[in-house]
């Protein structure tokens, strides 16, 4: 009847989760975070469907069956081996409006209860890093976050997003890089160097294409990621497959479920070998074992008949994990809260036995230490702790000093306990409860512990109430001596009064030796004062005022009164400035004795260094002079002020000098005066044609062509000079031409001012002009000028002077304005008819003469 009605309830469980999963987004898990402590509704038990009435709406139907769907489980993790002590956290739901917890039960025998106090908060999976020593916990209803819990703390770090997903079951790849994490969308990877989704295996590229992911498993022989399809009991076809890590290619189907088994919870074992536990409605639930390469059965289980239900196998487990022995350790929802299967024997037992009320259970192993959170152990501060030193034989401690813990509260409804061990931390052992503890009675407010060594480390543990709540205070006893804190020796330049200097740690003195194992103390106190003729040590420690022990030798600090020499300064001979021309560095050099280092300064009495060694490169914008000592860099002794050697940096001006000259080009002919400033310097010019001269401004006169060139200058201050230059360009003048002139011709006795002026000699492209007199008075230059005809003749109009003579000068220019002048004279012609002739002549009458009026008739 019951087998029959699970059958039923499964697959309308299954079809109400493939309708309403595209909408709700598998969002009807009843969990809530609440300050991170997740609560979530258990299923319903058979009994309880029995005595409930059922609505009559399918609204009310559909919040009924999703109430009775659990998704909280937790992921097994394999218990770590070679550990001293072990806890498994065992994730329990009490009932329906109690939500979730995870029990902390201290692992080793059957029926051993918990410790008191939970991990507040739960999830999907959970997985244990035992490296980081952090839970990994994996939450449902879309909060698409991985919970990271801080085993160590007892507190939660910042959790990983996993963006999208509603989460489900959780497994750490071999190398603990990557978490692998179910979902009704797939597997996602998750890095865990940068707490980032990394990749998603989608549901569609598994062959069972059925919703449902559960169990996740990591082959530790090749990394593969196995995982669980559709984990709803009796709902359609249940299968293993398995994917690269990398998520290249398709998945691998493992194995198939049996008919009317579905596949929850996997774990590889040591052997490779994969484990599973599978719900079954038509028959007991089963746990499998199968050859993890080839997927072939090797055996399978039934589980015992559960006291809840009184049906055969009937435990609903769901999840599995390796004890440190090496056993199963499976969690169960109507069975054990824990059951034990013992691999050699293949037998069931009960490892926490059922609680009633308790529902869903998953497990997960923890090596070593484990705090709760919320954990209220007293907290100790530095000054909660006080010290006495004990005593000693000689130089020998006694091993019987005391630290005492107080303003400790004791607790009616916790035990209060605290264990010392040497060292700087506490490792795993004594527990709670260990019989050595000690325990805070009522009205106690300290714990007091003895037999402490000297100077040594030790770590407190105090627990509150449980072995998972407590915390560590680490301290170091007193000691009879240690080394001084801080100290200095002493240099003498000569042999005199040394004094030596050194600090103890509050309570403590130094106590002066002359050696490092004397028991003869010179002397007490924090400075030691000696006349030294010659280098000395002395050895120092520091050590109580209320006993009699010396200082160790291995406490015992050495320091040196040192008696060195004063070095003289550098000779004169050994030192050199120098000249700058104008703004810049200069190296000063010096020399000193061997082992002795220049120092530099600017007086004779500063006391500020202004730098060491040689060269010393100094900036230089004017003469100044420094002083150099030398000096013992290991004694720190010097030469003393006013003896120091002085070194001369001098600053000289570099002149600038500016030629001003006639100007360039010029024309051949020319006079040119090159003229340079500054004055009052000297001069040194040469140029072409081996053109030298000393003056500030030579004259070049009639300058020709074969004296242009580059002519330079170096004016000299008497310490610095400098050079400048210009470069004279002398361009020819038209030359080779001449000039003539024809007087002006007669018709009879009248002038016909035709004088002319004429050029030959001449090439092309010259121009001219012309002007009256004996030089030239024009203002013209070639640009304006007129082009000479190519016969030459400039003009054939010239009138006929009014004086004896008249001058014209003509001036022929070329293309860079260079001319030559040329004159001409025209002389002054006069006119007339000569000697008076008779010459017979007939005059004829004609009619064209009559017409003109040239002859007249007279009648």
């Amino acid at each position: 009847m019951m087998n029959n009605f699970k059958l039923w309830l499964s697959k309308v469980n299954q079809t109400l989760f493939n309708l309403f999963l595209p909408i709700t987004k598998v969002g009807v898990f009843f969990q809530q975070n609440i300050h991170r402590n997740i609560v979530i509704k258990p299923l319903l038990s058979y009994e309880r469907i029995q005595s409930s009435r059922f609505p009559n709406n399918i609204t009310s139907l559909v919040i009924l069956l999703c109430s009775m769907l659990s998704s909280f489980y937790l992921k097994a993790q394999n218990a770590p081996l070679g550990c001293d002590k072990y806890y498994m956290i065992v994730s329990e739901l009490p009932n329906a409006t109690q939500g979730s917890r995870s029990e902390i039960y201290p692992f080793g025998g059957t029926g051993a209860g918990p410790v008191g106090c939970s991990i507040s908060g739960g999830g999907e999976g959970i997985v244990v890093d035992p490296t980081k020593n952090v839970a990994y916990i994996a939450t449902c209803c879309f909060r698409s976050e991985i919970l990271v819990y801080d085993l160590a703390k007892g507190a939660y770090l910042a959790p990983i997003p996993v963006p999208g997903q509603d989460l489900l079951d959780v497994v750490l790849s071999t190398d603990r890089k990557f978490l692998y994490v179910t979902s009704y969308q797939g597997v996602s990877k998750v890095s865990t160097t940068t707490n980032t989704v990394v990749g998603i295996y989608s549901t569609n590229r598994l062959t069972n294409k059925d919703v449902g992911l559960w169990g996740v498993a990591v082959n530790p022989a090749n990394g593969r990621v196995f995982v669980a399809t559709n984990y709803f009991s009796g709902g359609g076809l249940s299968t293993i497959e398995s994917v690269d890590s990398s998520y290249a290619g398709p998945s691998s189907l493992f194995t198939t479920a049996p008919s009317g088994y579905n596949y929850r919870g996997l774990n590889f074992g040591a052997d490779g070998t994969l484990w599973a536990v599978a719900s079954g409605t038509t028959g007991p639930d089963k746990l499998f074992h199968y050859n993890g390469t080839t997927g072939a059965l090797i055996a399978s289980f039934d589980f015992i008949t559960p006291s809840i239900t009184g049906t055969v196998g009937d435990v609903e487990a769901y999840d599995l994990a390796f004890g440190p022995d090496g056993n199963l350790y499976i969690t169960t929802f109507y069975g054990d809260c824990v059951s034990k299967f013992n691999v050699t024997t293949n037998t069931f037992t009960t490892e926490i036995a059922y609680q009633p009320g308790e529902q869903g259970k998953s497990i997960a192993f923890v090596c070593g230490n484990l705090k709760c959170a919320g954990c209220d152990a007293p907290t100790v501060l530095a000054s909660d702790i006080s010290f006495t030193l004990g005593t000693c034989t000689g130089f020998v401690p006694n091993n019987n000093g005391t630290a005492t813990i107080s303003n400790l509260v004791y607790n009616a409804s916790k035990v209060i306990e605290a264990s010392i061990k040497e060292g700087e931390t506490f490792g795993t052992s004594p527990i709670f409860g260990a019989g050595a503890n000690q325990t805070l009675s009522v009205g106690q407010t300290s714990f007091t512990f003895t037999g402490l060594k000297p100077g040594t480390k030790y770590t407190v543990r105090i627990w509150s109430g449980s072995d998972a709540c407590y915390n560590d205070v680490t301290f170091k006893t007193l000691d009879f001596s240690s080394k001084v804190t801080t100290s200095s020796g002493s240099v003498l330049c000569n042999p005199g009064i040394g004094t030596l200097n050194a600090t103890c740690p509050v309570g403590l003195i130094p106590q002066w030796y002359n050696s490092a194992t004397s028991t003869t103390v010179l002397g007490t106190g924090n400075t030691f004062i000696f006349n030294a003729t010659s280098t000395i040590s002395f050895f120092v420690g520091c050590k109580a005022n209320d006993n009699h022990c010396g200082v160790a030798t291995a406490n015992r600090t050495q320091l040196t009164i040192s008696v060195s020499s004063t070095p003289a300064a550098p000779l004169p001979a050994t030192v050199a400035g120098g000249l700058i021309c104008g703004a810049g560095s200069l190296d000063l050099k010096a020399t000193c004795a061997p082992s002795y280092t220049p120092i530099w300064y600017d007086s004779q009495s500063s006391v500020v260094i202004l730098g060491g060694g040689s060269p010393f490169t100094v900036p230089v914008t004017a003469s100044k002079t420094y002083f150099v000592a030398c000096k013992d860099l290991v004694s720190g002794c010097e030469s003393p002020a006013g003896s120091r050697t002085p070194v001369v940096a001098t600053f000289s001006p570099i002149p600038d000098p500016v030629i001003s000259t006639s100007t360039s080009p010029v024309c051949a002919g020319t006079n040119v005066i090159l003229s340079v400033t500054p004055a009052t310097s000297t001069y040194v010019w040469t140029g072409p044609n081996g053109f030298t001269s000393s003056i500030q401004s030579p004259q070049l006169n009639n300058v020709q062509v074969s004296q242009g060139g580059i002519y330079s200058v170096e004016v000299s201050n008497g310490l610095c000079s400098n050079t400048t230059m210009i470069n004279l360009v002398v361009f020819d003048r038209a030359l080779g031409i001449t000039a003539t002139s024809t007087n002006s011709t007669c018709d009879q006795d009248l002038v016909k001012n035709d004088g002319t002026i004429k050029l030959a000699g001449f090439s092309a492209n010259l121009r001219y002009d012309i002007s009256a007199g004996a030089t030239y008075t024009g203002g013209k230059l070639y640009a304006t000028s007129t082009a000479i005809p190519t016969d030459g003749v400039l003009r054939s109009d010239v009138p006929n002077p009014t004086t004896v003579v008249q001058q014209y000068t003509v001036r022929v220019f070329n293309a860079n304005d260079c001319f030559s002048d040329h004159t001409v004279t025209i002389q002054k012609v006069t006119c007339d008819c000569g000697v008076a002739r008779c010459i017979p002549y007939t005059i004829s009458k004609t009619k064209t003469a009559v017409k003109k009026d040239l002859i007249r008739t007279v009648d």
